[in-house]
């Protein structure tokens, strides 16, 4: 439907880098451990009939970013929301009457008819890190006594005219869920100092793709830097 030529497939085995990474919430710990009856016999399907390449330690997701990113002739086509908020042109195929959204700029933020909150480009990425992902499992209020939710990260967000503004707001949101550095209890059991940037950081890894294979952690400080924000 998207009149491509060609394509390429690919699927994941084993734990995302992300899961060793993360230490506030487990990286998608609340998905069933019970794996499909037919599991694996789908993926060998795709493994030996439709040749898919087989992605260990990142995800698939993050395997087709890597494929598309700088490349304007090549579609991400899947039904993930996280595209959205990556720099490439995607086309899901639960809503094909969107057709082919290019994500690679600054992008909006806006609600539906039903109220939720939607979006694309780089504002996707932003409210994803200050809002939460129950699929995902990471939040940014996972350890703030602040009531927090979707619509508190939009509201922040959508007057936005750019990152500089985006990120400040982003770095208020923050700070307001976590006015004081404190000490919590992570998923493996032990004890964590934590600040807002500490919070901060740890969603913005889990929520952002790597653009190539291998790419070293981005830091939140280095983009606040580049991009003039007064984050302390």
């Amino acid at each position: 439907c998207i009149g491509a030529k060609k394509h390429k497939g690919f699927i994941g085995k084993g734990d995302s880098f992300r899961v060793e990474r993360s230490t506030l919430l487990k990286y998608k710990g609340t998905r069933p451990m019970t794996k499909p009856v037919h599991l694996d016999a789908v993926f060998d399907y795709l493994e030996k009939r439709l040749k898919c390449e087989v992605i260990e330690v990142e995800e698939t997701d993050e395997r087709v970013v890597q494929e598309c990113y700088k490349k304007p002739n090549c579609v991400a086509t899947g039904e993930d929301k996280d595209y959205y908020g990556q720099p490439i042109r995607f086309f899901n195929i639960n809503r094909p009457e969107e057709g082919i959204i290019d994500c690679t700029g600054f992008g909006k933020l806006w609600l539906n008819d039903k109220g939720d909150v939607r979006g694309y480009g780089r504002m996707w990425l932003y409210y994803q890190v200050l809002s939460k992902d129950d699929i995902d499992n990471f939040s940014a209020n996972c350890f703030s006594e602040t009531r927090w939710g979707s619509k508190s990260a939009y509201k922040l967000l959508s007057p936005c005219l750019d990152d500089n503004q985006a990120l400040t707001a982003l770095v208020g949101g923050f700070k307001g869920l976590y006015p004081e550095p404190k000490t919590v209890i992570g998923w493996r059991g032990r004890p964590i100092d934590i600040d807002w940037l500490y919070v901060a950081q740890e969603v913005f890894t889990m929520a952002r793709m790597r653009r190539i294979k291998g790419e070293p952690e981005v830091m939140l400080t280095d983009v606040f830097k580049r991009l003039g924000v007064d984050y302390e």
